[in-house]
């Protein structure tokens, strides 16, 4: 006797076991009529698992003081604002996807082609580990939850597309014309430096500093852009709405200080929003120093 199944429909495809015989077939034929809706459903609905893209760039010299103690280095050719990310998220949760598929394994030979690029633009700072580390943790990570989306489906797609995003934004150009240039000396509030990339992309930003337990002081560490899926940009959603799950990438144990910055003369409205900033001082500056050359 033939038997046959229909796979749970969350998955993506319809899985069914055959028996050559007319009966059978007619039984298949039967099932994957009843099937077809239910794999469209399954992919529809993946497709809906997340709702933007958050573009998360490092700040060299921070991310040099994370890697302290495990050594640092930063490629000669590297100048500004490099990629952490780009992360699919979904608003007000702390549960985001990630880990999509574990059977989409990162292979370097598939943006070998990008090489180049992504040593420049897309680095990783620890001494102690391989170049490609932290691609394949984006990819694993992320990618795979990405590949949903066609213009982001496959390894080459993903991380091209991440970089065509980034050669398009220029942090430091757009700090420098606030007067907020890398110092030992000078700090910044994250107000003022919300309000200079607010007026420089004309969307709402998310601004996050790091603390360093060694000197006590608070740096600017990333920014985070937020993306529709055709890769337009949008108005970032409250930092804290994916705490826990940026927290645990970015290993800090600091808790988030959810503030109402103060109004200042010729700060922008929306800039009056609790929750934009992670990790960063109220009414104090933040370092934003120098990129370190060995």
């Amino acid at each position: 006797m033939a038997t046959f199944y229909i796979a749970n429909p969350a998955r993506k495809h319809c899985c069914l076991k055959l028996f050559p015989s007319h009966l059978e077939r007619f039984k298949m034929r039967l099932i994957v009529l009843l099937c077809l809706p239910l794999c469209a459903l399954a992919v529809t609905e993946l497709a809906k698992e997340w709702d933007f893209l958050l573009f998360a760039q490092f700040w060299p010299s921070s991310s040099c003081i994370y890697f302290e103690h495990s050594g640092c280095v930063v490629p000669e050719q590297v100048n500004g604002w490099t990629i952490h990310g780009l992360w699919p998220s979904i608003p007000g949760s702390s549960s985001q996807p990630e880990f999509c598929n574990n059977s989409m394994k990162f292979d370097e030979k598939q943006i070998e082609v990008l090489r180049p690029q992504l040593n420049v633009q897309w680095p990783y700072y620890n001494k102690s580990g391989d170049p490609t580390e932290l691609w394949e943790h984006e990819w694993d990570k992320h990618g795979t939850c990405a590949y949903s989306l066609p213009i982001l489906k496959g390894e080459l797609k993903y991380f091209n597309q991440t970089l065509g995003v980034h050669s398009g934004i220029n942090l430091l150009e757009i700090l420098q014309k606030a007067n907020i240039v890398p110092s030992t000396s000078d700090t910044y509030l994250p107000q003022d430096i919300y309000n200079a990339v607010y007026s420089g992309v004309q969307l709402i930003p998310n601004i996050v500093c790091m603390y360093n337990k060694e000197d006590k002081q608070h740096y600017l560490s990333e920014i985070w852009l937020c993306l529709n899926k055709d890769l337009t940009g949008r108005n970032c959603t409250e930092a804290n709405t994916t705490e826990q799950h940026l927290m645990r990438k970015l290993g800090s144990s600091h808790k988030v200080l959810k503030f109402k910055p103060e109004r200042q003369s010729g700060s922008h409205p929306t800039a009056d929003v609790t929750s934009y900033f992670k990790d960063c001082p109220n009414n104090t500056g933040v370092y934003y120093t120098p990129i370190p050359r060995n």
